[in-house]
C-alpha cells in the first residue's frame, strides 16, 4: 500500500497536477489607447473656426467674423455661433478700424455711421457694414 502511495505522490508530481487547483490563465493583453486624431489644418484658402460655445481662439493677426455659410447670427440672437478666422486686413470683411488694439478699444466711444453697425474684435475696433436687414412682413389688421 505504501508503495502505491508512493507510485501515485510520484505520478502526480511528475504531471504537474498540484491538487485540485488550476492554472491561472494569463490576462489579456491590454488594448491599446488610440490617441485623438488632431483637427486637420485648413488648406490654402479655407479659414480656421473660431467662437462658438468653446471660445475658440484665433492666431494673432486674426479676427473672428460670422460664417456666412450657416443660419446662426450673433447680430440677432445667436450667442453661441461658430465663426471663421479671417485676417485682420482682408478687404471682404467691409470693416473699417478705428484703433487697432483691443485695450485701447475698451476705453473709446465712437458712432457709426447709417448702414454701419460698431464692433471689437481681436484685431481692434470700429465700423462695420451691416447687410441690409429684410423687409418685415405686413401683419394683418386685427379683425
Amino acid at each position: 500500500m505504501i508503495h502505491r502511495l508512493s507510485l501515485l505522490t510520484l505520478l502526480t508530481v511528475a504531471m504537474g497536477c498540484t491538487g485540485n487547483k488550476v492554472a491561472p490563465e494569463p490576462a489579456p493583453e491590454p488594448e491599446p489607447v488610440a490617441e485623438p486624431e488632431p483637427e486637420p489644418e485648413p488648406q490654402a484658402g479655407e479659414a480656421k473656426m473660431c467662437g462658438g460655445i468653446a471660445g475658440m481662439r484665433c492666431d494673432d493677426g486674426f479676427a473672428c467674423v460670422d460664417d456666412p455659410r450657416d443660419s446662426c447670427d450673433p447680430a440677432h440672437g445667436g450667442a453661441d455661433c461658430s465663426g471663421l478666422c479671417k485676417a485682420c486686413d482682408d478687404a471682404s470683411l467691409a470693416r473699417t478700424y478705428i484703433n487697432q488694439n483691443p485695450d485701447e478699444c475698451a476705453a473709446i466711444k465712437f458712432t457709426c455711421d447709417d448702414g454701419q453697425a460698431p464692433f471689437s474684435d481681436a484685431c481692434g475696433c470700429g465700423c462695420a457694414t451691416t447687410p441690409p436687414s429684410e423687409p418685415e412682413e405686413p401683419k394683418a389688421a386685427p379683425e
